[in-house]
């Protein structure tokens, strides 16, 4: 039991140096080691109206509804610019007419008819340059985010520097859980006596899978 008590206490440790250090050493804006990654110009979107009319629409911004927008991409798509990012529940890419990504909460709804928010990406190529690109997002939860531009590690460092804590928090706690549970299951079946830490630990477990299930890197 000396030996599960110092496993424990070590692993709530390490997420608390995990967070404090974070705060302080972890990128808050986009990264530069490593990749490349950069918002698109959140003035340049224009919101389609049922009759086809457009008026601009500042990125990130509110929606009362499913909501369809355009904009143009950058002249220099290429190598650094070889994926986009998106934010949402239910997302159709098009560019110059062309349906290049379709996700939707429908796909995915094995535990329900609603599944959190996602981030998407989609690659584009150099010949895309200067293109037409439509979004239509539905299952809109009232927001629209920023979309990023950039190459998939640098996109994927900067979410992890931004949002990574919340995911690392998820496994630190089903971790925890597990050890504990299998301790009490342990210790029972050795010394023949009934220890609650393992109801405590199921509830940790059940935590810990619902961090993970909902967070946005899932």
């Amino acid at each position: 039991m000396k030996t599960i008590r110092i496993t424990i206490s070590v692993i709530i440790l390490i997420v608390v140096c995990y967070i404090v250090i974070g705060q302080f050493s972890f990128p808050a804006n986009v990264p530069s080691v490593g990749g490349y990654c950069e918002e698109l110009d959140g003035s340049a979107w224009f919101i389609i109206n049922e009759d086809g009319s457009k008026e601009q629409f500042l990125l990130p911004g509110r929606a009362d509804s499913d909501i369809i927008l355009e904009t143009t991409l950058p002249d220099d798509v290429g190598r650094e610019k070889s994926n986009l990012c998106f934010r949402g529940m239910g997302i159709k890419v098009y560019i110059d007419g062309e349906l290049r990504k379709d996700y939707s909460v429908e796909d995915y709804a094995l535990l329900g008819d609603r599944s959190a928010e996602c981030f998407v990406m989609m690659p584009v190529y150099p010949e895309d340059s200067g293109k037409t690109m439509r979004v239509e997002y539905a299952y809109n939860s009232g927001f629209v985010y920023q979309v990023y531009i950039g190459n998939s590690f640098g996109i994927l460092q900067y979410l992890f520097g931004k949002y990574g804590a919340e995911l690392f928090v998820g496994l630190a706690v089903l971790l925890l859980g597990s050890i504990c549970y299998i301790a009490s299951i342990s210790y029972q079946l050795v010394y023949k006596q009934y220890l609650e830490l393992r109801d405590l630990s199921l509830g940790v477990i059940f935590g810990g899978v619902w961090v993970m299930s909902n967070s946005i890197f899932r």
